[in-house]
């Protein structure tokens, strides 16, 4: 059975067909309160042995409640409260705005399960991956496959292959080979086991294993918390920092940043640093405090600060 003009299909225990056209869809609500109706330009019924299917063809439109779905195709499942959507699939649910090539709706969950180049837009922050999926009541995406939260606030992206993100909470968590990037006059690279981004913090965690790069230096820990504003990073767990043959650690390290480029590392308590001076000679330092600034990327200048020791090694001359 096939039929044109405006088409609502509206689920209410079973699948109706309200055949006419009519300039607005047939309106069942449901216990909540909220409506659900799907429209297309071209509708056609069939049965099977799953049970009767419905085919859109057209501007199809799912309503339910305040969030509004729309694809070029889809088809309705009646048995089981869900409906297929293909090519050019786009959910605006409040401020937040998703598109995707295919994609499932689940009415009783009000989950939709979105598939290839999901890409979902919140003001300034954005989850894009190849598979998502997204809660309506609890504003959460759950993506896989090259997922991306970028926010556009603090100006971090951070990539993993396993993410989910809560839009509400402004709170994103990241697994599966993490990288945290953070652009500036400089670029600051961060890996670890798992992430975790705070949007309204400005406040990133990374977690095991974790290493900082940029240009000659890196610096390693067990975690790491990075204040994008304040453009601080703060490793604890035998953190280090290396820059060609210098190197230095301590219980703490705190990395300082400016345009998002080192420029000082301050080791407490317990510091030390281990530096090559001319002639390939090498000075070994203690203190309480040791402070490493930086220029362009590399070690310029050392300071100790309380009970200061230091070794000296010299390279054998000949007579």
């Amino acid at each position: 059975m096939t039929t044109s003009g405006r088409i609502s299909v509206v689920y209410a225990g079973l699948l109706l067909l309200n055949l006419a056209a009519q300039s607005n869809g047939q309106e069942i609500f449901e216990p909540t309160g909220e409506k659900y109706e799907m429209t297309a330009r071209t509708v056609r019924v069939e049965s099977t042995p799953e049970g009767r299917v419905t085919t859109f063809t057209g501007n199809v439109t799912i309503r339910h409640g305040t969030v509004v779905i729309t694809a070029e195709s889809g088809r309705a499942l009646e048995g089981r409260d869900m409906a297929i959507l293909e090519w050019s699939v786009r959910i605006v649910d409040g401020g937040t705005e998703i598109t995707a090539n295919t994609g499932e709706y689940y009415r009783n969950e009000k989950k939709a399960h979105l598939h290839g180049d999901v890409d979902i837009q919140d003001g300034k922050q954005s989850v894009q991956a190849d598979d998502v999926v997204y809660y309506r009541s609890d504003r959460v995406a759950q993506g896989t496959g090259s997922v991306s939260f970028k926010d556009m606030v603090n100006n971090i992206t951070v990539e993993g292959g396993e993410g989910e993100y809560d839009f509400s909470a402004g709170h994103g968590k990241m697994s599966l080979s993490p990288v945290l990037t953070a652009p500036g006059e400089k670029q600051i690279l961060m890996t670890g086991q798992t992430m975790e981004v705070f949007r309204k913090e400005g406040r990133a965690l990374v977690s095991t294993d974790v290493t900082v790069y940029q240009g000659e230096w890196t610096a390693r820990c067990d975690s790491l918390v990075y204040l994008s504003q304040e453009e601080v990073a703060d490793l604890i767990g035998n953190p280090t920092i290396t820059e060609r043959e210098n190197m230095g650690g301590a219980e703490r390290l705190r990395l300082k940043f400016d345009d998002r480029k080192l420029t000082e590392a301050i080791l407490s308590p317990n510091g030390y640093a281990v530096y090559r001076v001319e002639d390939g000679e090498m000075n070994i330092v203690f203190g309480d405090e040791i402070v490493i600034r930086f220029e362009e990327g590399k070690a310029k200048r050392i300071g100790v600060r309380g009970s200061a020791r230091g070794t000296y090694y010299m390279e054998p001359r000949g007579d």
